[in-house]
């Protein structure tokens, strides 16, 4: 049984050392495959985080370079550029508002060319009125004078002394005949204002501002819709021809009586 013991217990310490030499192996390679795992863990999570620095920073300049963009575009815009052009073809956020932005755009440049066709539009009817020989008066309705020709200014200036004493008050000063009342032409302003504010159609009346004598042909202006926008008013100085019908008066009174020395003044 010695023997025997001696024996197995030989090959039970030849087991146990080689069991124990492969644990060690087993323990060695087990570490080393964790400090590779470590490593490859280490460099995918390098490698992620490069990454994610990377995008980021594209992602950054892309937003950026589309910032600067709408910001140009903008900048553009707010100096009353409307001539730039506009991609917006980048499906985002910022596609989206660079699209809007080219409809804003486009909006502004027919509102601001319709708008300049129509100040064309009321230069040309201004510079005509600016021409013509009768006196032309525009009012708003509150019968403030926007407008006036200056074959009116001229009309009124020969009379402007007169006017301030007729007016009965500070008068009107032909310097600032725009702006002024209508109201000031009349001695009694209630009651131009009333006539003017319930005007219709044409309305003749003659009146005299000093010595002047003035015929007025005031007419309300109206839009397509029927809607009030103020009043015109065509002036016309008749003080010679009225001299020259009283002048004719009295000589034909005269002839009347028997007395043809008189002459008119040609």
């Amino acid at each position: 049984m010695r023997r025997s013991y001696d024996e197995h217990r030989v090959a039970i310490d030849e087991m146990l050392r080689y069991v124990t030499a492969r644990n060690a192996e087993d323990e060695q390679q087990a570490q080393a495959m964790t400090d590779r795992y470590n490593i490859g863990l280490l460099g995918i999570f390098s490698f992620s985080v490069l990454i994610a620095v990377v995008l980021t920073i594209l992602i950054s300049r892309g937003i950026l370079r589309s910032l600067k963009t709408v910001q140009q575009v903008a900048g553009a815009i707010a100096e009353g550029d409307l001539s730039s052009s506009i991609d917006a073809q980048q499906r985002d956020e910022i596609g989206d508002l660079l699209r809007s932005m080219n409809t804003m755009q486009q909006q502004l440049l027919a509102r601001i060319t319709a708008e300049r066709q129509a100040a064309d539009e009321t230069l040309r009817v201004k510079i005509a009125l600016d021409s013509v020989s009768t006196g032309v008066m525009i009012a708003d309705n509150n019968r403030q004078i926007i407008y006036a020709n200056q074959e009116v200014i001229n009309i009124l200036a020969k009379a402007e002394a007169e006017t301030r004493l007729h007016s009965g008050g500070p008068g009107v000063s032909i310097d600032q005949l725009v702006g002024a009342s209508m109201d000031d032409f009349h001695a009694q302003p209630s009651h131009q204002a009333d006539l003017l504010t319930a005007l219709s159609g044409p309305h003749e009346a003659s009146m005299q501002l000093g010595g002047r004598s003035m015929v007025v042909i005031a007419n309300p202006v109206v839009n397509a819709q029927g809607q009030r926008l103020g009043t015109v008013a065509e002036w016309r100085d008749r003080t010679d021809e009225v001299s020259a019908e009283n002048e004719v008066a009295r000589i034909v009174e005269a002839a009347a009586q028997g007395d043809f020395s008189l002459r008119l003044a040609l």
